[in-house]
């Protein structure tokens, strides 16, 4: 296990929403990027760091897809993740931890470069259904976003991209009737937890003022861009908020000098 050095020239990179652990279609998007001339993934989360996956099969053939196709993916780690490995990981050392030789884990607060843009990673957000799991098996409460984390990030400043699982506040139209409406019944202590872990990422977010920022989590493809107003002090942003596995909008290509995106078309 060790530390990569991010590619800092490559003009296209891929945006990755929830894949947990789908191995035929994270190959399908691997495939997909390889085709499309693109070599660098940052995934947003829930991607499948998960007892036995790290070990076999998913994360094992995923490797195999991405040095057949050369691409690398970074992952800013989502909720559904196995937080003790992650853990463990982030503290033998700063920068990308490597779990296979294509794919690494981003630590909450790291920064890096592509194209002069900046970047950040914040990893974690809460599991609304954690009153269903079990501690250490398959539910890690490390998956909250802690004030060190979000403290890190605002200590770094301004980011032209920021990379999450969670959303903020007044995030997507489609991710605001979520969290208002609760559409599939979840309990108010599980929204409480939620709301917690959006006003974390509410708090990263307006310290950083992103001009992009893109997430995962809700399950939901959107974007919303909004103009600098004095008034409120909103800065001129974009938010996407990308799909999970085996749908349209899961995955979409990011050019670094415009800060524009396109959905990525693939096929199983």
């Amino acid at each position: 296990m060790g530390q990569t050095q991010i590619p800092d020239d490559e003009r296209l990179v891929g945006l990755a929403g929830d894949w947990h652990g789908a191995t035929r279609w994270g190959i399908a998007v691997v495939k997909a990027l390889n085709a499309a001339g693109v070599r660098t993934l940052f995934h947003l989360g829930d991607f499948g760091f998960w007892p036995g996956h790290t070990e076999f099969s998913y994360v094992q053939r995923l490797e195999v897809a991405c040095a057949e196709n050369n691409v690398t993916i970074y992952v800013t780690p989502g909720n559904h993740e196995d937080w003790d490995i992650l853990k463990d990981l982030f503290e033998q050392g700063p920068g990308p931890r490597q779990i296979t030789t294509h794919i690494f884990a981003l630590p909450p607060g790291w920064r890096w470069t592509v194209r002069k843009r900046s970047f950040v990673s914040l990893g974690g957000a809460p599991s609304i259904d954690f009153e269903y799991r079990t501690a250490g098996e398959d539910w890690w409460p490390a998956e909250a976003v802690s004030d060190t984390d979000v403290d890190r990030v605002i200590a770094g400043g301004h980011a032209d991209v920021m990379l999450a699982h969670d959303a903020p506040n007044n995030a997507t139209l489609a991710v605001q009737k979520i969290v208002s409406v609760n559409p599939i019944g979840i309990s108010p202590a599980a929204r409480a937890y939620a709301a917690q872990g959006r006003a974390q990422m509410t708090r990263a977010f307006a310290a950083v003022q992103p001009k992009l920022y893109a997430h995962g989590h809700y399950h939901v493809y959107d974007e919303v861009s909004r103009a600098a107003n004095r008034t409120t002090g909103t800065w001129q942003h974009h938010i996407l908020s990308l799909e999970h596995e085996l749908r349209p909008g899961n995955s979409a290509i990011l050019d670094v000098d415009r800060l524009r995106t396109t959905l990525l078309k693939v096929r199983m």
